[in-house]
């Protein structure tokens, strides 16, 4: 018999709210700090990890792309 199984990871939206993610969806990610412009105007105040979807959709959340990194290799068993 065949199983599937889709892991979930779980991230924060500036409001809070929780954000389950699939990481096998997530095509890109992009850090604030990789913003060219200085005062981060690009990105809304306590995003820090804009995260592009393979739907073509995008999330925002105030995770930094480094710990979502880490999220999904824990979450792989990496």
């Amino acid at each position: 018999m065949l199983s599937i199984v889709v892991i979930f990871i779980t991230l924060h939206a500036p409001n809070g709210d929780k954000i389950d993610i699939n990481p096998d969806s997530i095509t890109s990610m992009r850090d604030r700090a990789s913003q060219n412009d200085a005062d981060g105007r690009l990105m809304a105040k306590g995003i820090e990890c804009m995260i592009n979807l393979s739907d073509g959709k995008y999330v925002s959340v105030v995770e930094h792309c480094d710990q979502v990194r880490g999220l999904i290799e824990a979450a792989r068993g990496q």
